[in-house]
């Protein structure tokens, strides 16, 4: 997991170039950034029911 986090890192940082990855490691990042999207998306909503939690009291 480390080395598509690591990956991820150098490509956002544009030491990498989308024409320089394998399909593979293209598959891997796409699989990666969709997890961290419904990571994202949980963590907000699990926020919001806190903040409409917090309102009604």
């Amino acid at each position: 997991m480390d080395d598509i986090l690591e990956l991820q890192k150098k490509y956002e940082r544009g030491e990498i170039k989308e024409e320089e990855l394998s399909k593979e490691e293209i598959k891997r990042l796409e699989q990666l950034y969709e997890k961290q999207i419904e990571e994202k998306k949980e963590s907000l909503k699990n926020y919001k029911e806190k903040i409409e939690k917090y309102l009604k009291n």
